[in-house]
């Protein structure tokens, strides 16, 4: 048998032709299947469907589906996943596969081939891969759930929670165990909202094999059941209640403001009747949380006040960030759209999203040497001009990235646009932190005043 994905899914699509029925059925707790009939247009299986039809309620609820075609006394059978939309007023489904698995079942050439649909392209599969459940042994375990969290984007939380007690610092006050709880609690709550965004993206579809993200999230390869990434961000979240408890006594009543903001806001970016992710809020509500208030959430703890300068430093930091949510679902425009979801570039032109990731990339610096402008004495903070070549770069990625969204999701391979704002923001913070430190040892050694 040949290992060739052009072949393979060219006998595929020859075999779902020659067939006029297909068995279509649930993936998730709410099982259910139904016989169906078919055609094929390009890559998409159309489906006619009542519009009243149960199976259709059941598709709204969950778009993820499984589908067979064949059996096997027709030497050859496909069974494959995708992702079914309803269209209004025909009556029809379509699925989009991203997984097929040929199988053959003759005796002189019996086995399987999969392909699988990876960023634009398909690509051959192990037919046989591990079974259900997370890796076995500790370290594997440990592998994967730092995996399935995104701990790659864990800089985005901790950071903030380490300039905030720099700053706090700076004051002259600092609790270690205080700013051990800050941040065990922060990146808790991130860990928290990274799994239960995988899950809720799988559920409604947003994510695919075919998705152009480097970390797609656990539940892309099917490798665990949804539930356990589900109960996996419960655990998260209870962590982060609990190392919120443990700082009540310690920093008083504010620490219950932080805390909900941190909690609530996670969990509607994707979840409950709000999922502001969905409906165009995703950057605004992502730079406040993931900005002003973990930075001033850290800070307030260690001195039990609100200051300026921390908050306006705190708006550069969330700026980053959201550049990181803009530059993400620009790249997915045309992705969110067949999902049935709606983003902010989804309701403007790409040339303006451009410009808006420009100002937002470009904000940090002008708050920073504003605040040197106006205090002299916070000069080492300028440190954070050494970033400005990354912003440059991730600048140059986005403006060469194209005109219109098809343009711009060819060339995201090339251009990485999420990647180098995380990259501009784990440098922009660094430094920050760096400046903010030097300040608070010059002034201890009586170069600067205060």
């Amino acid at each position: 048998m040949t290992e060739n994905p052009i072949e393979i899914l060219a006998s595929i699509r020859s075999i779902l032709g020659s067939h006029a029925h297909l068995s279509l059925a649930s993936q998730g707790m709410r099982i259910w299947s139904e016989v169906l009939s078919y055609r094929v247009e390009a890559e998409e299986i159309l489906c006619k469907l009542d519009e009243d039809s149960q199976t259709l309620a059941n598709i709204r609820l969950n778009p993820r589906v499984s589908f067979c075609v064949g059996s096997p006394r027709d030497g050859r059978s496909i069974n494959g996943n995708g992702v079914a939309r309803f269209l209004p007023g025909g009556g029809v489904v379509t699925i989009a596969p991203y997984r097929f698995a040929m199988s053959h079942h003759g005796p002189a050439t019996p086995g399987r081939q999969v392909v699988e649909k990876r960023k634009l392209r398909w690509q051959s599969a192990d037919p046989w891969p591990v079974g259900k459940g997370a890796p076995a042994g500790i370290r594997m375990k440990m592998k994967f759930w730092l995996k399935a969290a995104r701990s790659v984007s864990f800089p985005l939380s901790y950071l903030p929670i380490v300039l905030g007690t720099v700053l706090a610092f700076m004051k002259g006050a600092f609790d270690p165990v205080t700013f051990l709880l800050a941040l065990l609690g922060g990146v808790s709550a991130h860990a928290g909202v990274n799994l239960i965004s995988d899950f809720n993206d799988f559920r409604r579809g947003v994510d695919t094999t075919d998705a152009l993200s480097s970390h797609p999230g656990a539940l892309v390869d099917e490798v665990v059941q949804p539930e356990s990434i589900l109960t996996a961000s419960t655990l998260m979240f209870l962590v982060a209640s609990v190392a919120a408890g443990f700082l009540l006594p310690r920093a008083g009543y504010s620490v219950i403001v932080f805390a909900l903001a941190g909690l609530l806001g996670g969990y509607f970016y994707t979840g409950g009747p709000l999922a502001y992710k969905y409906r165009g809020l995703g950057e605004l509500f992502i730079s406040l949380l993931m900005g002003p208030a973990i930075v001033m959430g850290a800070y307030v703890v260690q001195t039990g006040r609100f200051d300026l300068v921390p908050l306006l430093l705190s708006l550069s930091l969330g700026s980053l960030v959201g550049s990181v949510t803009l530059a993400n679902n620009l790249r997915d425009v045309q992705d969110d759209m067949k999902a049935g979801i709606f983003t902010l570039p989804m309701g403007l032109r790409v040339g303006f999203v451009k410009r808006l990731y420009y100002v937002m990339l470009g904000l940090p610096f002008v708050i920073v040497a504003a605040l040197v402008a106006w205090r002299v004495s916070y000069l080492p903070m300028l440190l954070v001009l050494l970033s400005i070549p990354m912003a440059v770069k991730a600048i140059k990625r986005v403006r060469g990235a194209g005109d219109t969204p098809s343009e711009v999701r060819a060339r995201a391979a090339d251009g990485r646009y999420p990647l180098n704002s995380i990259k501009l923001h784990f440098q922009f913070s660094m430094l920050l932190i760096l400046g903010s430190a030097l300040v608070v040892l010059l002034s201890s050694l009586g170069y600067i005043r205060l």
